[in-house]
């Protein structure tokens, strides 16, 4: 939690955590403490993320492809098969995804970012996941380590809206980097 709360306070919009709320799971359904991977250096937690598996209560479904989807995505997934990357799911199928959780990297170090991110693209091998969801803005110093794999950006605008009583809190919003939990959303 001090790992966590530490790198939260450095980023706009990124809640504070106590212990509770992961070992009783009454704020964060079914993620559990051992859902955690932890970077320790020097026996000091230096980083941590979260590997969030919402499958249970919260579900992507592929309907349909559009028209040119439709004609390119058996392709594609011929061409993925080939390479040992994730094929797009069928129409009726779920996409079975995590998302990377509770990031929270002391100094913004890429490169214990990028140990923890190995170690849970490793853990995830052979299983029913083929996705990770990861949400991080785009000036965070984080995402240089995503250019390890392949991704599909995606974006998404983050707006602060306040009633009269609110106007305190929205005079505090400063340049720092925003964090939103994406599997919150």
């Amino acid at each position: 939690m001090d790992c966590l709360n530490r790198n939260n306070a450095r980023k706009q919009f990124a809640p504070l955590h106590d212990v509770e709320s992961f070992i009783h799971g009454n704020r964060w359904k079914d993620f559990q403490p051992s859902d955690f991977f932890v970077a320790l250096r020097n026996n000091h937690v230096v980083g941590v993320v979260g590997r969030w598996d919402q499958s249970a209560f919260k579900q992507t479904r592929v309907i349909s492809y559009g028209k040119r989807l439709r004609w390119m995505v058996p392709a594609a997934n011929t061409v993925q098969t080939l390479l040992g990357a994730p094929t797009f799911p069928e129409p009726g199928q779920y996409v079975p995804f995590f998302y990377m959780s509770f990031i929270a990297i002391d100094q913004d170090d890429v490169g214990v970012f990028r140990a923890l991110l190995r170690q849970v693209y490793n853990d995830s091998v052979g299983s029913s996941f083929r996705y990770a969801m990861v949400g991080l803005h785009e000036r965070d110093p984080l995402l240089a380590a995503m250019k390890d794999y392949s991704l599909t950006p995606f974006a998404g605008r983050l707006f602060c809206v306040c009633f009269a009583d609110g106007e305190h809190m929205y005079r505090t919003l400063d340049g720092r980097v925003p964090y939103v939990e994406a599997a919150t959303l």
